[in-house]
């Protein structure tokens, strides 16, 4: 890809407002939580036959559908399982980086070739993934025979397109004896079985200036009316780990502007399943037990609203439809490291009225154990989230108030853990969940 001229410096104005919201929270009680067992708790419940996950327990791939588990693979150290748009296929990760596909209807299991961030296509069985810079594609019905195709080089990040059509694709800004190169987006025509096309050039940003610094993105999320799309820049590694910049661009006139500062996490910046609401987790520092809020923003993306009530943090946002919002919610603290001490309190689920600013405590998990990651799945209805206590873990189901709470997944591996974030994605794809 040819580096093009900036589109102009712009500058980065972040501020958080100081509205605070103070909230009652009316606790939902939950069952105990003893020690997971597999198939444990209660997985014939109403409702959890039109929910399905794929979650990785002693280093197996696992499967959850109609009330029922089964064990997919044997000794393949999987992680990261994706479900395909069609609930047909999943991605995982085995050992470091070597991608695999499994069929669970048939019990086919293809190894597609080594990699790193695997993305399904929204409208077809096609797994995208790096390979360093490269994009390479595979098509699930035919990856015994073709393993993948070319689709880019030079991909720093990339995402696909709403209707799969190709990718937008982000390069890599690399230094330069003047400096810092632009980091230039690109919008990649796909068809598996055409020769690759050429990128067409829709922006480009500077990578550095008085106040900004990135060397790459994440990844790319469209807005449900598709005229918006959010990333977040990324500077170097070490100084990724405390603030990043949440920025978005007006996909009709491909115009950046900064929305606010976030940590390297595109799964804390969510957009509403219903118009332009932008929602994420704001404000610096590794800690993901301070200075965490929830914030909201819409076009113009100025004037942020703080939903999260002065001395707490908040996580991991789940959107249920536009008006209600889940978060994982916790008492402020510093100093967590990578281990949480054992004094600190675990957190909770919150319910989060958009319209209203109100809010609710939906969970109450109990002694050390605390919830995490809740998604949403529309077509059940359903809310799902971990429960751990830092040694043991299970998924939980119930509704989207936190009615009828109970374990349905038992001894789920646990998820990678930096300062307190942790990485469920590693461990469990709930299929029909937003991303």
């Amino acid at each position: 890809m040819k580096r093009k001229r900036t589109i102009g410096r712009w500058t980065i104005r972040l501020a958080l407002a100081s509205s605070l919201l103070l909230a009652g929270m009316t606790a939902a009680v939950t069952g105990a939580a003893g020690p997971e067992q597999p198939g444990g708790g209660n997985p014939n419940g109403a409702g959890d036959g039109s929910t399905k996950a794929a979650f990785i327990r002693n280093q197996n791939l696992w499967v959850k559908s109609g009330g029922q588990e089964r064990q997919l693979t044997e000794g393949d150290k999987a992680h990261k399982p994706l479900w395909s748009a069609d609930g047909q296929w999943i991605a995982y990760t085995s050992g470091d980086n070597t991608i695999k596909l499994h069929h669970p209807a048939t019990g086919r299991n293809v190894e597609i070739g080594t990699g790193t961030n695997a993305q399904w296509s929204p409208t077809a069985a096609m797994l995208a993934f790096q390979d360093g810079e490269v994009l390479q594609v595979t098509d699930a019905a035919k990856a015994e025979s073709e393993k993948f195709q070319n689709a880019s080089l030079g991909v720093g990040n990339y995402s696909w397109l709403p209707d799969g059509s190709g990718f937008l694709v982000s390069t890599l800004s690399r230094l330069q004896p003047d400096g810092w190169s632009d980091i230039s987006l690109y919008e990649v025509p796909f068809a598996y079985g055409q020769d690759p096309q050429k990128g067409r050039l829709i922006t480009s940003f500077p990578s550095m200036t008085k106040s900004f610094f990135a060397v790459t993105t994440g990844d790319f999320q469209w807005s449900a009316d598709r005229k918006w799309v959010r990333f977040i820049a990324k500077p170097t590694a070490s100084l990724s780990a405390d603030s990043d910049t949440l920025c978005v661009m007006y996909w009709g006139k491909k115009k950046i502007m900064p929305a606010g500062e976030t940590l390297n996490r595109d799964d804390w910046a969510v957009w509403s399943p219903e118009g332009d609401m932008l929602a994420y987790i704001g404000g610096g520092g590794r800690d993901a037990t301070a200075n965490k809020k929830l914030t909201m923003k819409r076009p113009p993306f100025r004037k942020p609203t703080v939903y999260t009530p002065q001395g707490l943090a908040d996580r991991d946002p789940a959107w249920v439809d536009g008006r209600t919002i889940i978060v994982s919610r916790v008492k402020e603290s510093s100093g967590a490291g990578d281990t949480p001490p054992p004094q600190r309190t675990p957190p909770f689920l919150a319910s989060v009225s958009v319209q209203d600013e109100s809010s609710a405590a939906i969970t109450s998990p109990e002694g050390a154990f605390g919830d995490y990651s809740p998604a949403y799945i529309p077509a059940s209805r359903q809310l799902t989230w971990i429960r751990t206590d830092g040694t043991a873990a299970s998924a939980w189901i119930g509704g989207a108030d936190g009615s009828g709470a109970r374990e349905w997944i038992g001894a789920l591996d646990l998820a990678p853990d930096y300062y307190g974030q942790q990485y469920w994605d590693d461990v469990i794809d709930r299929y029909g969940a937003a991303d």
